[in-house]
């Protein structure tokens, strides 16, 4: 027999199930942290400004500066060539004693 007309099985919803310990903490802790943010939330824009400040000022103005700065180096700015120290010796890899054939 073919039914056509069904009644729909309609389920009522159960009610929630009680928090368990660790949930109760998890937000209270939760809660606690949001309320501290939104409480110093004037200093830690200050400080995101600040953040933002110096890092501007490290960038380097053209873009000479910033492929100089990707390539490893900002030789522009006092440091030494790669492969020389600072009184014209050579540093690197390789350079050292006898004894252990240039592994480092």
């Amino acid at each position: 027999m073919l039914i056509l007309f069904s009644k729909p099985n309609i389920q009522t919803p159960s009610p929630p199930e009680p928090l368990t310990y660790l949930k109760t903490k998890h937000k209270e802790l939760y809660l606690n942290e949001m309320a501290f943010i939104k409480k110093k939330k004037t200093k830690f824009e200050w400080l995101i400004q600040q953040d933002k400040a110096a890092m501007a000022g490290q960038m380097p103005d053209n873009l000479f500066g910033i492929l100089e700065a990707l390539a490893g180096g900002q030789l522009g700015q006092g440091q030494a060539k790669e492969g020389e120290g600072k009184d014209g010796g050579r540093v690197g890899i390789g350079v050292g004693s006898e004894d252990d054939e240039g592994i480092i």
